[in-house]
């Protein structure tokens, strides 16, 4: 990848600009392990998703350098259900090394029996370690695991857990974290990102113990390394370590290379196929796409009104569906200005859902931009914030959630010029999205409960991207104030929330986390 997380080009790999990658991974783990004693090496889930080579290898990619690692333990994240169980059954059917999730309740779904653990325990130098992994419990709303399984509450889940590793360990000493894409880091950053906390986050419980907090972006841009000391009774005693960035300095593990160029032809043949050029960066960092207007949530969007447009064939009017929401959780990474690959739009949109068409009441809709920013957080930043093509809202964050929505208004379609009026919330309106939402997916069960008509296109995502990208060369895509954000009472904050998908309870010294 480049700096930006998208797809490392021809320019970039000669100037030596290309970060993290199984390779340089493996090479930095297995440094750490000659040099260290006493190492665990964790993650805490997503292996799916984000990449071309999940979409063509399932997982099983995944798997065999897992393994090739030798992880200590993982945790489900929520994108290792999007495949449902079934995609997910092979992939832990291949692991070598135990995973552990709490709060996953899968009684009901005989294919994971025996398949993962509410905690494990590992021992190092006499020490025992507790590990206990958990999952976000909105899972079912943001992926696609089915009804045989549930979530549960997880601080509950938690608190029994730990209680039933008191015989074995002292307590709870450290969190790595997940899911969010956080990036803490103390000091100067070594790249871009921007970090939003110290590495460690430092919370002191009530009973005064300390609890130190890690996460390190995503994608594997980074290496977590966190090195712990505790004293005669178990508890933290110093730390030391940051995140270490995968970059040129850190030599790629051959190897590993030579299993990757095994594999590199069937991703390279669909990965370098050019279906588009942009002028302009089309920003897809969740930081961005997901608190604001971005450019890339406005080209994908309008992407999805103009295939439907481009087959409409009524004379009186341009199109029946002017207007097209996307869930910012669809957008999964940034595309670099020049050349669009095929692969790049496959790592941006890489969860295969269908540009399908809903007849809704213009009160739904409202209700939908309401939950839009219910949860509006600048630090778990959630995927439910809606990018947008003919239609101009604008929010108050500083009112209460439901009540957030100052005004809308929608394109008008049955028009020869294209202008916007005032939502009316008893008019019917036709609005395209996906599938994924349609389905009440990140939480917008008020779409799927309360549409009048759902019309299935079997038009794959991606493909209606390309199709667009082909026929508008080259893209200039702006923020073009589609939405608006008045007042906004709502603070980042170095605090880390309960979307945290893995806890460490340790009496050790020397730990070492990873994760993706």
């Amino acid at each position: 990848m480049n700096k930006y997380t998208s797809a490392c080009k021809h320019d970039d790999v000669v100037k030596g600009l290309c970060y993290g990658g199984i390779a340089r991974r493996v090479t930095k783990v297995r440094e750490i392990n000659s040099t260290n004693d006493n190492v665990v090496l964790l993650d805490a889930g997503d292996q799916f998703q984000g990449s071309l080579w999940f979409n063509i290898f399932k997982g099983r990619e995944a798997s065999l350098f897992m393994n090739e690692l030798h992880y200590d333990a993982m945790t489900f994240g929520n994108h290792e259900f999007d495949n449902g169980v079934a995609g997910l059954v092979p992939f832990l059917k291949n692991l070598t090394f135990p995973v552990t999730t709490c709060n996953l309740d899968a009684s009901r779904e005989p294919r994971l029996q025996g398949k993962f653990q509410q905690h494990v325990v590992l021992t190092k130098s006499g020490q025992k370690i507790g590990i206990i992994g958990y999952i976000t419990e909105d899972t079912s709303s943001i992926s696609n695991p089915g009804d045989t399984v549930s979530f549960k509450p997880v601080v509950e889940a938690v608190r029994k857990e730990v209680a039933a590793l008191k015989t074995a360990v002292d307590g709870l000493d450290v969190l790595v974290g997940g899911h969010t894409h956080s990036f803490l880091y103390t000091g100067k950053q070594p790249s871009n990102e921007q970090p939003e906390g110290p590495y460690p986050t430092i919370i002191t419980q009530s009973n005064g113990r300390k609890v130190l907090v890690v996460q390190t972006f995503w994608a594997g841009k980074y290496l977590g390394f966190l090195n712990v000391t505790f004293n005669s009774d178990g508890d933290v005693d110093s730390w030391n370590g940051e995140p270490i960035l995968l970059d040129n300095s850190t030599e790629q593990d051959p190897a590993i290379e030579r299993i990757l160029d095994t594999m590199k032809p069937a991703v390279e043949k669909e990965k370098n196929k050019i279906v588009g050029y942009s002028a302009v960066y089309l920003e897809g960092d969740n930081k961005v796409c997901r608190l604001h207007e971005c450019n890339l949530g406005n080209l994908i969007t309008d992407g999805m009104v103009t295939f439907h447009a481009s087959r409409y064939s009524q004379n009186d009017s341009w199109t029946d569906k002017p207007i097209a929401i996307l869930n910012s959780g669809g957008i999964r990474s940034p595309i670099a200005q020049g050349n669009i690959s095929k692969g790049d739009v496959l790592t941006t949109m890489p969860f295969g859902n269908m540009v399908d068409v809903i007849t809704i009441k213009g009160k739904y809709i409202r209700a939908a931009f309401e939950h839009s920013v219910e949860f509006y957080d600048p630090t778990d930043r959630p995927g439910a914030f809606l990018q947008v093509s003919g239609i101009h809202v604008t929010y108050n964050l500083c009112n209460e959630p439901g009540s957030r929505v100052v005004s809308i208004s929608t394109r008008c379609g049955d028009c020869w010029i294209p202008r916007y009026q005032l939502l009316d919330d008893e008019k019917i309106y036709r609005v395209i999205a996906l599938n994924f939402v349609i389905k009440g997916g990140d939480g917008y069960t008020v779409i799927k409960n309360n549409l009048i008509h759902h019309t299935e296109f079997n038009s794959l995502d991606s493909n209606v991207f390309i199709k667009y990208l082909k026929s508008n060369r080259p893209i200039t895509k702006g923020v073009e104030g589609r939405i608006t954000i008045q007042n906004n009472c709502i603070n980042s904050s170095c605090t880390i929330r309960l979307s945290l998908l893995l806890i460490v309870c340790a009496s050790l010294m020397n730990i070492m986390g990873k994760w993706s």
